[in-house]
């Protein structure tokens, strides 16, 4: 402890003070809201109309009238379904706003008056963008935590917008759905990847085109897929049976980069501005995304990649405590669900290396520890990141730390200096199994300012997490699959307007009045009046079906994330369930584009008050709970039930509903039972 202290002392006093600087009001910062805002609430009809009327003519009216209205309606939901899911940021315009004036700087005069032209961010840790056929594009806040400068990231948003002005994704769909790309020949076919590589490269060509155009370095779009190229090698040295990267829907980075350059000595003028819009409001937004990075790859339970992320940015970033924090909680999780996870080696276990002889070509684990030598490569970064990097000292002297469990107690210590209080409460949480211990460093968390989980920590003190909750059930009609199949057509049934979530809430204040043990609440309401309580129904409603697999003591919901205890007081219940409905209504195929208009254009009413139709229904309902003694998650599967023909389904569906729910209470009080059974014959079995 006196020699940590020693080492980081001087270091760490003078940036935290800087630190608090920096954590003062400024004009890029986030504003959080409860309501879905109104320009996310996409008419799916006129988006629809949009992306079907922008087709070429010669595909949609003579050759795939019904194929191509089809990838309209398929592609309008989808992007509703986004900007409506709470995955899409909508409270974050100053950021929005930034990107999209980047944007505009490379929009080609063609097409700058597309009406949905647009750049939304999503809440993904992942590099990644994409552009939807009616002009909106899609970009994860992970890809702008990576990126250096405004440059680069004009370079990917170019290359997105070239895909949509060259007609990619409708001439892939048709292409598909014409069977061009079926396998024929020994069960392989390369026209799909041959045909998307293809289009891949054309955007490339294009958005060179376009940032030079714009004023931007197009060096941009060479370090894009530097970032890319670099987490190619990463992958490779994680698999076992993957010893080089191959074209499959994409080319490899290094035939892109290979093919940029041939540009760049084309070019008569390569030079360009890294900025144009705002360098300082660039910085500003990337170190708010590695923030949000980081919370979603713990949502997600990618502790490892969370670990790995946490670590990175804070060797470039020592003084942000912050990143300390991630690493803790990354390890402290992960360490919770798996114990032996805390004598592995920090990062590098994960890592495989080649070994080569004369005889064979092979990969082995990789047994040494992080700081034998600096890892460029598997830790995807620049070569020249060592000079940039503020964490040098790991490298120097003897290591800090090599496993995970001693990782932890440095970073602990690096809180400490900090002052930062939850780095304690996740200590206190890492030895939950010691109750002398968690009561130590829970009181101490207690005497801290500004702290997150008071009311937690003072329950956990108590003993009183689960007795502190009433025994009730909130019961959260989660989403309707509505599906109507035409042949081997599907055709999804959403809702689009005010109309229709009358309609389900109706129908599910029906079912309410059944049961007095429970609340029920209609999910996709919530994100027009409660978008905080819907975005944590959905992390909850995840957790319910993820399988986890703990080593060691039984997992308790509430030691893994404070947060779900918090929520679960609010809402005065100790269970949470999901209930999840798919309806399937099977029509025979007709192959005109009316038929099909018909039914996409079918409101909710309509589709549950029809008669004769051939009709099936299912149910599945998940939960998670803090019940003493019994499991913290369940999962019943209620089968598929035909309704009846000649009647309408709307009863049909509530009296459905009403049955499995008293089916799964029956169920699972049925195996809660054997688990009292069973742990009352180990305990008499203890005492003989």
């Amino acid at each position: 402890m006196t020699k940590l202290k020693l080492i980081f002392s001087c270091f760490f006093v003078f940036l935290y003070l800087g630190n608090l600087f920096a954590q003062n009001p400024s004009p890029f910062s986030r504003t959080y809201v409860d309501t879905l805002p109104k320009r996310f609430e996409i008419d799916v009809t006129d988006l629809r109309n949009h992306i079907y009327e922008d087709i070429p003519d010669a595909l949609r009216n003579k050759e795939f009238p019904r194929k191509t209205y089809r990838f309209a309606d398929l592609s309008s939901i989808h992007v509703s379904s986004l900007l409506s899911s709470g995955q899409v940021y909508s409270d974050w315009t100053s950021l929005e706003q930034y990107v999209n004036k980047i944007l505009e700087k490379v929009v080609p005069e063609e097409l700058k008056d597309e009406k949905f032209l647009h750049v939304y961010l999503i809440k993904s840790p992942d590099f990644n963008a994409f552009m939807t056929p009616s002009g909106m594009m899609f970009m994860n806040i992970g890809l702008f935590a990576d990126i250096e400068d405004e440059a680069t990231l004009a370079g990917i948003l170019a290359h997105e917008l070239a895909h949509h002005y060259l007609k990619h994704s409708i001439n892939t769909y048709v292409k598909s759905e014409n069977g061009d790309f079926d396998s024929r020949i020994l069960y392989k076919n390369d026209n799909s990847s041959k045909f998307s590589i293809k289009s891949e490269l054309e955007a490339d060509s294009l958005a060179f085109q376009w940032i030079s155009d714009s004023g931007f370095n197009t060096n941009g779009l060479f370090q894009a897929f530097k970032i890319s190229e670099r987490q190619e090698q990463k992958t490779l040295a994680q698999y076992w049976d993957m010893w080089e990267i191959t074209a499959s829907t994409h080319p490899t980075s290094g035939k892109r980069l290979e093919r940029l350059d041939h540009f760049h000595e084309a070019e008569s003028n390569p030079t360009g501005k890294a900025f144009m819009v705002s360098k300082n409001g660039f910085i500003e937004f990337q170190k708010q995304a590695k923030t949000e990075v980081l919370k979603y790859l713990l949502i997600n339970f990618s502790y490892l990649e969370c670990i790995e992320k946490a670590f990175i940015y804070h060797l470039y970033d020592v003084e942000n405590p912050t990143y300390v924090y991630y690493i803790m909680e990354a390890i402290r999780r992960a360490g919770y669900l798996d114990s032996s996870f805390w004598s592995k080696n920090f990062i590098s276990f994960t890592y495989l290396k080649e070994v080569i002889t004369e005889d064979e070509r092979k990969k082995v684990r990789l047994k040494s520890h992080l700081f034998e030598e600096f890892p460029q490569k598997i830790l995807a970064l620049p070569e020249d990141a060592f000079e940039k990097i503020q964490g040098k000292f790991y490298w120097e002297g003897e290591p800090k730390f090599t496993s995970n469990e001693e990782a932890f107690l440095f970073f602990e210590q690096v809180g400490e200096l900090y002052e930062n209080p939850e780095c304690i409460l996740s200590k206190a949480l890492s030895v939950s199994y010691n109750e002398k211990l968690l009561k130590e460093y829970l009181t101490k968390y207690l005497t801290k300012e500004n702290i997150i989980y008071k009311d937690f920590a003072e329950a956990l003190l108590n003993g009183e997490l689960k007795s502190s909750l009433n025994n009730k059930k909130l019961s959260i009609v989660s989403d309707f699959i509505l599906v109507v199949k035409q042949g081997d057509d599907h055709i999804p049934i959403r809702e689009e307007n005010s109309s229709d979530i009358e309609y389900l809430k109706s129908l599910v204040d029906n079912i309410a009045g059944a049961f007095t043990d429970r609340e029920f609440v209609l999910k996709p309401e919530l994100k027009y009046s409660k978008m905080n309580d819907f975005l944590i129904l959905s992390e909850l409603e995840r957790f319910s079906f993820i399988s986890i697999l703990a080593r060691g003591d039984q997992t308790e919901l509430f030691i893994l994330n404070p947060k779900y205890w918090e929520f679960m007081k609010k809402q005065n219940v100790n269970e949470i369930e999901f209930i999840n409905c798919q309806y399937y209504d099977n029509r025979k195929y007709q192959y005109k584009l009316e038929p099909y208009k018909e039914i996409a254009n079918t409101n909710l009413e309509e589709l549950f008050s029809a008669v004769k139709k051939h009709r099936y229904f299912e149910v599945m309902i998940s939960s998670v709970r803090a019940v003493e003694g019994l499991r913290m998650k369940t999962l019943y599967y209620g089968g598929e039930e035909k309704l009846a023909f000649k009647n309408p389904a709307y009863q049909q569906v509530i009296d459905t509903i009403k049955e499995k729910v008293k089916l799964r209470d029956k169920k699972i009080k049925e195996q809660d039972e054997q688990i009292k059974e069973e742990e009352e014959r180990n305990k008499k079995l203890e005492k003989n």
